[in-house]
């Protein structure tokens, strides 16, 4: 690692903690569109870890948890580096939104499906182009912290299935769940899965890069929170860092990432769940009742769990209507048991 760690303008010599502003693209009016970075440089040699949040707006556990983790560390006791993004869709975020505005972007708004960027392209693909060269290029570990869809439901780590290093750094992020996903299929490929930064950084960049997946979409929950705060310091433990042993849970579980796991209506109706996040069903168990809002909310249905496995999210929301994923049930692949 060079004495100085630089990200566009800002510089950080050995023992400092820099925060500034890098300009990723500008508006109609020449106004720059700038995202915070932070970069901490240890005053010993060693790897650099990049990590980012809010790639889609309104996903902020992760802001919040980089944010702490800042606060916290102390260059003088550390053998690398980290350079952090807190908030790397700005635009998505001051609008609340998950992607990109669809006036200033009516393509590709979604930034988690433009990686690496593209420095002739849409306002998007511009902020991920210069995030991507100034900031991603420069690290040797990548944690690219999301929330999930759903509401309700648990934390876990997706890795990309088959490469151990991946597979390694999710573990030791420390979440109970991770999720082992196919690359290459082609559903994958009419997602624009492609496009994810943490794919982009194992096929181009070569280097392991994983993505939490935090509960709390749009609003602060402490517990995410406390795990991603976890994760980050865990990796650093894990490539040498920052000193410790990372802290793990007694069990973790790796599951499938398959669409036949979800749990749909085929009627309209009043969801109400069964089960719990978490929990462990046997294929054919009930996962909830439906009933009738305009019929003296007479119960109408049974949803069964498609198959054996581990509770992954519910449907917060009890209003649903057909073909609504009311909850989804993951596969366990492989269950670890850690000291």
């Amino acid at each position: 690692m060079n004495q100085i760690l630089k990200v566009g303008n800002i510089k950080a010599e050995k023992g400092e903690k820099i925060f500034g502003k890098l300009k990723v693209t500008e508006l109609a009016d020449g106004s720059p569109i700038e995202v915070p970075v932070a970069i901490i440089n240890g005053i010993g040699d060693g790897p650099v870890l990049y990590t980012q949040s809010a790639c889609h707006g309104v996903e902020i556990n992760g802001t919040e948890a980089i944010r702490r983790v800042i606060e916290e560390l102390n260059p003088d006791k550390m053998h690398g580096a980290l350079i952090a993004v807190p908030i790397v869709n700005i635009l998505a975020a001051r609008h609340r939104l998950g992607h990109t505005p669809e006036t200033l972007d009516g393509l590709y708004g979604n930034m988690n499906r433009t990686w690496p960027g593209n420095p002739d392209g849409t306002l998007t693909e511009r902020m991920s182009y210069v995030i991507f060269e100034e900031a991603v290029k420069k690290a040797d570990y990548v944690i690219d912290h999301h929330t999930g869809e759903m509401p309700t439901l648990m934390c876990w780590i997706y890795f990309y299935e088959g490469v151990k290093e991946q597979e390694n750094l999710a573990k030791i992020y420390g979440a109970e769940y991770l999720i082992a996903e196919k690359a290459g299929t082609e559903e994958w490929k009419k997602k624009r899965f492609f496009g994810k930064l943490r794919v982009v950084c194992h096929e181009q960049l070569k280097i392991p890069a994983i993505c939490p997946e935090l509960d709390g979409r749009d609003h602060l929950e402490e517990d995410a929170i406390k795990i991603a705060i976890r994760g980050i310091k865990n990796t650093m433990k894990y490539i040498g860092i920052i000193e410790g042993e990372p802290i793990l849970p007694k069990k973790q579980y790796i599951l499938s990432n398959t669409e036949l796991g979800h749990v749909k209506t085929n009627k309209g109706g009043w969801f109400l769940p069964e089960v719990k996040v978490g929990e462990k069903i046997n294929k054919g168990d009930i996962i909830g009742k439906l009933f009738n809002i305009l019929d003296g909310f007479n119960e109408i249905d049974l949803l069964k769990a498609p198959r054996d496995g581990i509770v992954h999210n519910i449907n917060k929301s009890p209003v649903v209507w057909p073909g609504v994923s009311v909850a989804r049930v993951e596969e366990i692949v492989e269950e670890i048991t850690n000291s």
